[in-house]
């Protein structure tokens, strides 16, 4: 019996990626096919896939994309279009990206994690500001429903100083 591609298992590392990444092969796939077909420049297709997160790469394949999480896959086979070779992808980025001048899978892998832990500060950092905000907001709120306590204890506090000051002139008096 022959087995469809479609009906075949999901890899591991396919797995890892959609659960870290959030999307599936068939999703990147379209991702990347959909930068391919609206290519104009080998730089305009490069920046839309950086656009997507993705780092365009070199290891044992000549181009290879990693992602934000660190896995890594051939473009070539991410482009979900029979007619297109890998020898045309080659041909397409080879003259503004030539295979020297592209990072290595390790050094794209550091690249992201970098990115990675710096979205991750900025995004703790966002957090921490509306955290901010809000307590602010929301002593800013009490101090305004307290105003009216507070200043009937200001008055009674006077009040009371000014009799004692009045009290102790009156014994200084006699």
């Amino acid at each position: 019996v022959e087995r469809t591609k479609k009906s075949r298992q999901m890899s591991l590392y396919n797995k890892r990626q959609e659960d870290l990444g959030g999307l599936s092969l068939e999703q990147r796939k379209a991702q990347v096919t959909a930068a391919w077909e609206r290519r104009d420049t080998p730089r305009a297709f490069v920046r839309s896939l950086e656009d997507m997160g993705y780092i365009l790469s070199t290891g044992n394949r000549d181009y290879v994309l990693v992602d934000r999480h660190g896995h890594m896959n051939s473009l070539p086979k991410l482009i979900d279009d029979k007619k297109v070779r890998t020898k045309e992808v080659r041909e397409f980025l080879a003259q503004d990206f030539p295979k020297d001048s592209l990072p290595s899978v390790d050094e794209a892998r550091a690249l992201a994690a970098a990115h990675r832990a710096a979205m991750e500060l900025f995004s703790k950092s966002e957090e921490r500001a509306a955290r901010e905000a809000k307590e602010q907001q929301r002593r800013e709120e009490l101090q305004r429903k307290q105003q009216p306590r507070r200043q009937a204890v200001e008055l009674e506090a006077m009040a009371l100083t000014e009799r004692q000051r009045h009290v102790r002139h009156q014994h200084s008096d006699q």
